[in-house]
């Protein structure tokens, strides 16, 4: 896709479960805490 930071957003924006959870791992890793909370909270909606 390019950068994983663009390739992350991508998967947060997808909505889809799964892809949001490969994008809270990247996030995770990095210590982005702002957007590991933003997919944390998608994963909460569709629970």
């Amino acid at each position: 896709m390019g950068s994983s930071p663009d390739e992350a957003s991508a998967r947060l924006f997808s909505g889809e479960e799964a892809q949001v959870r490969r994008a809270l791992d990247f996030y995770r890793s990095v210590g982005a805490a702002r957007w590991v909370r933003e997919a944390e909270s998608l994963l909460a909606a569709s629970a």
